[in-house]
C-alpha cells in the first residue's frame, strides 16, 4: 500500500475536495514537499506535525491547516497509526474574496500569513458532514456507473 492515499471526493470549477489517508511511517520529519495550490486541509483522524522552516503546526481534528501555494514543508509523526484527512482546494479568485484579509499576505495569490487557526466544534461537524456527504455521493456515482 503507498504511504499516501488521496481519494477525489469533489472536482468542480470553484472547489476540489479530496480525502487523504496517510500511514505516518516516518516519525522524524521527511523530505521537502510543496503543493501547486493552496489548500485549507482538516485532519480528522490521527496526527502529524507541519515543518514550515523553524515553525511548526500540529495537524489534529480542532485545526485547519494552511498550505500556501509553493511553500516547502516537511512532516513527522509523533503518534503511530497514520492520519486522514480532507483537502480543500477553493479557486484563487473565491478563496480571496472569501478569506478575512487579516489572514492574508500582500500577494496577487493567496498566501496565508499563519500555517494554522483553532477550528470550534461546530466547524468539525460541518466538515465531518462534509465528508460523509461527499463519499456517500462519490459511492452512489460509481454505483450508478458500474450498472451502466
Amino acid at each position: 500500500m503507498p504511504e499516501i492515499v488521496a481519494q477525489p471526493l469533489l472536482q468542480s470549477p470553484t472547489v476540489a475536495v479530496s480525502d487523504t489517508y496517510c500511514q505516518g511511517s516516518h516519525r522524524e520529519a521527511g523530505a521537502e514537499e510543496c503543493t501547486r495550490t493552496t489548500q485549507l486541509v482538516f485532519a480528522y483522524r490521527g496526527v502529524f506535525v507541519r515543518h514550515v522552516g523553524h515553525d511548526q503546526a500540529i495537524a489534529e481534528a480542532n485545526q485547519v491547516l494552511f498550505f500556501n501555494a509553493t511553500e516547502g514543508y516537511r512532516v513527522s509523526h509523533p503518534v503511530t497509526g497514520g492520519d486522514a484527512s480532507i483537502s480543500v482546494i477553493v479557486n484563487e479568485a473565491l478563496l480571496l474574496e472569501l478569506t478575512p484579509p487579516t489572514l492574508l499576505r500582500k500577494s496577487s495569490v493567496p498566501t496565508f500569513r499563519q500555517q494554522r487557526l483553532r477550528i470550534d466544534a461546530r466547524t468539525q461537524t460541518l466538515v465531518a458532514l462534509l465528508r460523509h456527504s461527499l463519499r456517500k455521493a462519490s459511492r452512489s456515482l460509481w454505483k450508478r456507473r458500474a450498472w451502466r
